[in-house]
């Protein structure tokens, strides 16, 4: 919570790709060092070291929201020796807005998502696509379009 909080309110205004990384970029200390002060005061010996990257992440599936596997510019934060469950924040649009109690994708969360995606890109993360399947034949649009094939009703 503490990273998520830090990274909403240094990111709040930015309104691209480049200049969120950036930020990002820009912070990289504090974010290592807010790391290991949460992790100092709950008690753990482990430290956290922070990278900033284009990384791979497997499909991951909040409630009615899935963010296909890919490759993400991501703030990724290694705890200890980074063998269990890390945290990681894509960071635009940002991906940081888990509720962490459900897992699932709040709707001010979906709100941001479809202001920062096209249409058809929120469609393929979201149960909303229409996943039924067209058949179509070029040549018959093709003949159809050049009014060589007529059809009467």
């Amino acid at each position: 919570d503490t990273l998520m909080n830090y990274m909403n309110s240094l990111c709040e205004d930015s309104t691209s790709k480049e200049e969120t990384i950036e930020i990002v970029s820009n912070h990289l200390d504090d974010f290592e060092n807010l790391a290991n002060l949460t992790i100092n005061e709950n008690g753990f010996s482990y430290s956290a070291q922070v990278e900033l990257g284009n990384f791979e992440f497997p499909t991951k599936t909040y409630g009615d929201i899935s963010f296909p596997a890919g490759y993400y510019d991501a703030l990724k934060v290694k705890l200890g020796n980074a063998h269990g469950k890390n945290w990681w924040c894509v960071l635009y649009p940002s991906l940081c807005f888990i509720n962490e109690n459900t897992g699932i994708v709040t709707d001010e969360a979906k709100k941001q998502l479809q202001q920062n995606l096209s249409e058809e890109e929120y469609n393929i993360i979201s149960d909303k696509e229409d996943t039924s399947i067209h058949i179509k034949f070029k040549l018959i649009e093709l003949l159809a379009k050049k009014k060589l094939l007529v059809s009467k009703k």
